[in-house]
């Protein structure tokens, strides 16, 4: 059985415990209820002080560190050193003077992932010269969707291609349920279709956008309905000025404001269609909760989208900031079978986007990987092997 570490070493100070930060990063670690079974997983975190829990059977660590760029976790690689993993996925790409300090303790036996989570390719000599350093130290990288390499390998911070694997970095456990149910439960009395918006309302996640393209999509369908749901209120101001100026819009339009994690699953499986106006986005998690409730994304044509949507095969894409373009694709929706759409995006996601799909990818990683060293390594492997059961 090989032994896997998933160690973060950005350092969460707004945390005074552990499980609160479990808590937060739900998204990030549903696939440990599913990786299990084939291999000893242990995960590495750092909070504002040290802990060790246990939760459904997977060891967690804390330990304090800083997040300086040279920072040293001692007592972070003592206990690396004694739990010997076989593979180290680390998270994130900012900490290359750490990683190289993993594979001095580990050696070169032990292959280290970095999953990526968004971080924009640095344009610091200084940085750049560290990443090329920690890319020697690095087998594997693990992109949402391998657009985002690009950059990277034209900088030569990753060394070539053949170290790029797809795995997403994140999922939830939302499921499609009955939506005249849910409607019932949020009281949505709609006579037309209903739209879902999700996000903070700034210029990148553009809900102006949204809102304007609604506005002529409605004017030719007034039974349907926008809600929205926001996080942060930046632009609800702009927002609130449009729907003044339009009473029938303002009919139409419903800010419903924040709720809980929890409830959206709810608001998900009420709406037919889930509204995404973002002109930059990696992680995407509020479209992979509408996919997994069936509710049909409709977003601008980026890759996380591209990749999640298919090139459009499970959605719709419209180009970032243009309302004409969407406004087209909302008036174009009743052309299509909409039931069957939103149960086969359903299927997709189970099938490719849940948490368990995600620990599957990763073991083949793994696995894949690890055997590979016997090609180098093969008395060693043989070894490690046998001591792991």
């Amino acid at each position: 059985m090989l032994t896997l570490l998933d160690i973060t070493f950005f350092s969460n100070h707004e945390f005074k415990t552990g499980s609160e930060l479990i808590r937060s990063q739900a998204s990030a670690l549903g696939y440990l209820d599913f990786i299990g079974q084939q291999m000893h997983v242990e995960v590495i975190k750092h909070i504002r002080s040290e802990e060790h829990l246990e939760v459904n059977n997977i060891p967690f660590h804390f330990f304090k560190t800083t997040n300086r760029f040279f920072s040293v976790p001692f007592k972070t690689l003592q206990y690396v050193r004694k739990i010997k993993p076989d593979v180290v996925l680390v998270q994130g790409l900012i900490f290359p003077f750490q990683v190289m300090l993993l594979k001095a303790v580990l050696g070169k036996r032990t292959i280290i992932l970095a999953q990526h989570h968004g971080e924009q390719a640095n344009k610091s000599i200084l940085r750049n010269f560290f990443n090329k350093l920690a890319d020697k130290c690095i087998t594997a990288y693990l992109f949402n969707t391998p657009a985002y390499a690009e950059k990277r390998l034209l900088q030569k911070t990753i060394a070539h291609s053949r170290k790029i694997k797809q795995l997403p970095e994140g999922s939830n456990s939302f499921t499609q349920k009955n939506k005249q149910q849910a409607r019932v439960e949020l009281n949505i009395d709609a006579k037309g279709p209903v739209f879902l918006w999700v996000g903070r309302l700034n210029e990148n996640k553009d809900p102006l956008t949204i809102l304007k393209a609604f506005e002529l999509y409605s004017f030719l369908v007034p039974g349907a309905r926008l809600y929205m749901i926001y996080q942060t209120d930046n632009l609800l101001r702009q927002i609130r000025t449009v729907l003044g100026q339009d009473s029938q819009l303002q009919e139409r339009v419903h800010l419903v404001g924040k709720v809980d994690h929890e409830e959206l699953e709810s608001w998900y499986n009420a709406a037919d269609f889930f509204l995404s106006g973002s002109h930059s986005e990696y992680g995407g998690f509020a479209v992979l909760e509408a996919m997994a409730c069936g509710c049909i994304p409709v977003t601008t044509n980026i890759p996380t989208m591209q990749q999640y949507l298919q090139h459009g095969k499970l959605g719709f894409l419209f180009a970032p900031g243009d309302v004409a373009a969407l406004a087209n694709v909302l008036l174009d929706l009743e052309n299509y079978d909409i039931e069957k759409m939103s149960k086969d995006i359903a299927a997709h996601f189970r099938h490719t986007y849940s948490f368990e799909k995600i620990a599957d990818g990763l073991k083949e990683i793994c696995f894949g990987l690890y055997f590979e060293q016997v090609q180098h390594f093969p008395h060693g492997v043989v070894n490690a092997v046998s001591a792991n059961g």
